[in-house]
C-alpha cells in the first residue's frame, strides 16, 4: 500500500469546470477588472476552500499504511522424524490459526503436524521469521530441561497461564527462538512408557528452522 495521499478520485475536474477570468488589459482599471469577475473569484474561491478542507479531512483520517514483510513464504517438509503429515489436527483449527496470526503479525510462517492420528505419537512443528517465545505452544514451556546444541527443550510444562507447571514424561517442548527467526515443536507421545528424548524434539526444530531460513 503506497503512503503518498493521492487526490480522489474526479478532482482534476475541478479546477477545470470553471474557466480562468481573463487578465485585465492595460487600458482597464483593477476594480473594472475584478467587478467584471467578481462571480468567478467567488466561486473559485469557495471550490479551493471546501477542497482543500475536503483534502485536509480525508488525510486527517485516511489509516497509515501498515508494515508487511518482505521475506518470501516459506513451507515446512511433508514428513519429519518418519512420521507423514496429519490429516487432522485439532489445535490447528480456524480459531489457533487466528491466535498464530495475531502473534506472528505480518511475518512470514508456517506450521504443520506429523502423525498417524489416534493415541500414536504426533510432533507439531510452527516456525516463524520472528520471535515466538512464550507465544503459542511455546509458552507451555516452564523451564529449560536441557539443552540439544542450540535447540532448548523440557518435559517441564504448563499447559495454560495459570496452570500449576509439573513434568509430563509423555509431553516434551523444544524450541529455538530469536528476534527474527524460531522455532518450535511439541511432541506428543500418550503411550511414552519413558520421557519423550530430547533429541527427538531437537531434531524437528532444526529441521523447522532450516526450512524457514537458518543457516546454522
Amino acid at each position: 500500500m503506497s503512503t503518498t495521499h493521492e487526490l480522489p478520485a474526479g478532482s482534476g475536474d475541478l479546477e477545470s469546470a470553471f474557466p480562468e477570468p481573463t487578465p485585465p488589459s492595460a487600458a482597464s482599471g483593477v476594480r473594472e477588472w475584478l467587478d467584471r469577475h467578481a462571480v468567478q473569484l467567488f466561486v473559485g474561491a469557495a471550490i479551493v476552500g471546501v477542497f482543500g478542507g475536503g483534502v485536509a479531512a480525508w488525510q486527517a483520517t485516511r489509516p497509515q499504511a501498515r508494515a508487511t514483510t518482505t521475506s518470501p513464504p516459506f513451507t515446512l517438509p511433508a514428513t519429519m522424524s518418519g512420521l507423514p503429515t496429519l490429516a487432522g489436527d485439532p489445535l490447528h483449527s480456524g480459531s489457533w490459526q487466528q491466535k498464530a496470526r495475531t502473534a506472528v503479525g505480518t511475518d512470514a510462517w508456517s506450521f504443520r503436524s506429523y502423525g498417524k492420528g489416534g493415541t500414536a505419537r504426533s510432533i507439531r512443528v510452527v516456525a516463524a521469521r520472528t520471535d515466538l517465545t512464550g507465544k503459542l505452544e511455546q509458552a507451555w514451556a516452564a523451564s529449560t530441561e536441557s539443552q540439544v546444541g542450540n535447540v532448548s527443550c523440557t518435559h517441564d510444562t504448563r499447559l495454560t497461564p495459570t496452570s500449576k507447571a509439573r513434568f509430563r514424561p509423555t509431553v516434551l517442548v523444544c524450541w529455538r527462538t530469536g528476534p527474527a527467526l524460531s522455532a518450535y515443536a511439541l511432541v506428543i507421545d500418550p503411550k511414552a512408557k519413558t520421557p519423550i528424548a530430547a533429541a527427538d524434539g531437537a531434531a524437528a526444530v532444526q529441521t523447522a528452522w532450516k526450512a524457514a531460513g537458518g543457516t546454522d
